[in-house]
């Protein structure tokens, strides 16, 4: 006599919905070949059917199972035994848009995976992150601190049936935080400053500080943008500590000076004479201003003479006719400072009027030697240069020069006055 067929398969485990399922149970006793079947329709919807020959098999979906297995044998003896066990949601990572990041910045996230059935194990799928500073833990936790770049990368998690699901994700990591702005110029006492300090690298809004407060009284102050603006109270240097701070806490310093110089000022009051068809050069001195000196004649007069200013503040050119000269000089640095300064230049003759015999001053002896020039026999040396004989500036050499310089010498009459080229 055979005993009553049994199933001795104990219990089914839990599963992972889209996972295939394929458990067998197992019956001893009976009369015969056994068979199996459910004894209600619990396995309705589970995804899971029992054959005839006790395999529970199929791809189930998550929930609670329960059902009853009968087994038989071929005189009609049967037992049953009841099966609980769930199946678990399918594996699944979760999309994650990664934030943006700046290089040398700790970064750590924590990739969400849910689902499946035991311990899920995490990981870089293709070993993409390899070079990027960060790595992907068995638990989901991306860290580390990167480098610039934008790493695509799988994110593939298993459960401990072997159940897989994966994520393409991204994460774009920029350059380090630093300042593109690394020195300021020189400016000008009592005009107001517009600097922009920038940046380059960072993530999203950078914010810029005076970091230990040093321009505090100095009329001078930076805005979060890195706009330094304001009017310096006094000459001098002032130097602070620029920090800029991007949106995920990346910091960069820098020590900036500032020279503040006194306002442009023409120190040049009087300049000495020219000489007609001489080259003249003479240069107008300045003090104060910033990031270089821009001249202009204001009057426009020099150019009539044949002179003009130099980029270098030089009163320079050939002078084209005698006269006296007067004109306004501007001196305009590039923040805007300026100063003018009238000047007057006299410009003579390359020779003393009625100075016949080049000894430097008008006397008896040009007189003489004008008359032996004029009338001895033989005539005497020509004066050099010969306009200076030209006392009355007639444009001839004659008597009347004779005249000219004997009432100049003798009677009070006017200077000789020359000026015609022969």
């Amino acid at each position: 006599i055979n005993g009553t067929p049994t199933i001795t398969t104990p219990s089914l485990p839990d599963w992972t919905a889209g996972y295939a399922f394929s458990q067998q149970l197992a019956a001893v006793g009976g009369t015969g070949a056994l068979s199996f079947f459910e004894a209600a329709a619990g396995l309705t919807g589970t995804g899971l059917t029992l054959s005839t020959g006790g395999l529970v098999s199929g791809t189930p979906v998550a929930g609670p199972v329960s059902f009853w297995a009968t087994v038989s044998d071929t005189i009609g003896a049967t037992s049953q035994v009841q099966y609980t066990f769930t199946i678990n949601p399918a594996v699944a990572v979760a999309p994650a848009s990664l934030p943006d990041w700046t290089e040398g910045v700790a970064f750590s996230q924590q990739l969400t995976v849910s689902g499946g059935t035991g311990i899920l194990s995490i990981t870089d799928k293709n070993n993409d992150l390899a070079g990027s500073g960060l790595t992907l833990s068995s638990t989901g936790l991306l860290s580390g601190t990167p480098v610039a770049g934008t790493y695509n990368f799988t994110c593939e998690a298993t459960d401990d049936l072997g159940a897989v699901d994966e994520e393409a994700m991204s994460i774009h990591v920029n350059a380090p935080l630093q300042f593109s702005t690394t020195s300021l110029n020189d400016w000008t006492f009592g005009l107001p400053i517009l600097y922009d300090i920038q940046t380059t690298g960072g993530t999203n809004n950078i914010t810029i500080i005076d970091k230990d407060n040093d321009l505090a009284g100095s009329g001078m102050a930076i805005a979060a943008n890195g706009q330094m603006s304001g009017t310096p109270v006094d000459t001098g240097t002032y130097t602070f500590t620029a920090q800029a701070t991007d949106d995920v806490g990346a910091v960069s310093e820098l020590l900036f000076s500032l020279h503040i110089n006194p306002a442009v000022q023409i120190l040049t009051t009087s300049l000495p004479n020219a000489q007609i068809g001489v080259a003249y050069s003479q240069q107008i001195d300045v003090s104060g201003g910033s990031q270089g000196i821009y001249w202009n004649d204001m009057s426009g007069t020099l150019a009539s003479y044949g002179l003009g200013i130099s980029e270098a503040g030089i009163i320079l050119g050939t002078p084209t006719s005698t006269g006296v000269v007067n004109f306004t000089v501007q001196a305009l640095d590039i923040p805007g400072s300026e100063d003018q300064q009238a000047l007057t230049l006299t410009i003579d003759l390359p020779y003393i009027c009625g100075d016949v015999d080049g000894s430097g001053s008008v006397d008896v002896a040009d007189l003489v030697y004008t008359v032996e020039y004029m009338f001895g026999d033989p005539a005497g040396p020509a004066p050099t240069p010969i306009e200076a004989l030209d006392a009355d500036a007639s444009g001839t050499l004659d008597i009347a020069d004779v005249v000219y310089l004997v009432t100049f010498m003798f009677d009070e009459g006017p200077n000789p006055i020359c000026g015609t080229t022969f």
